[in-house]
């Protein structure tokens, strides 16, 4: 595709907005980044995931209502204790990724969305604002 204002370049800003208070040792808990410690929570490969192109016999592939649909599931054990859950999804190969948790003694094939409980879930919003007005 050609960019038709190739002598004007794009430029954008940055703006953030931090809050912060001393740390005070009665209050806070220190926290560690889970993959500094062995404990996060990654599907597929260490930090991206390829989306094959799907057929029949592609695992975790299947035909809903005439489209393609690439599937992945995983399961494991957090070795320590979570603070926040933040998932990655690309639009538009991405539909949603959904974070469940089973209750402690449940064997990792059982715990699913049925008996889990949903932690978190991203959708992408596909084009414009999301606006919908």
């Amino acid at each position: 595709q050609e960019i038709p204002w190739t002598d004007r370049p794009l430029v954008f800003h940055h703006k953030y907005r931090l809050w912060v208070q001393p740390y005070d040792d009665k209050y806070h808990t220190s926290v560690t980044l889970g993959e500094m410690v062995g404990s996060a929570l990654l599907i597929g490969s260490p930090w991206e995931y390829d989306v094959p192109k799907c057929e029949s016999g592609v695992p975790g592939c299947s035909a809903v209502n005439g489209t393609w649909i690439h599937t992945i599931t995983g399961n494991t054990i957090g070795r320590h204790k979570f603070i926040s859950l933040n998932n990655h999804c690309h639009a538009p190969t991405c539909l949603s990724v959904e974070v469940y948790a089973c209750t402690k003694g449940t064997p990792l094939v059982d715990c699913n969305a049925t008996i889990g409980k949903l932690l978190c879930r991203t959708q992408p919003i596909y084009g414009g604002s999301g606006n919908p007005s």
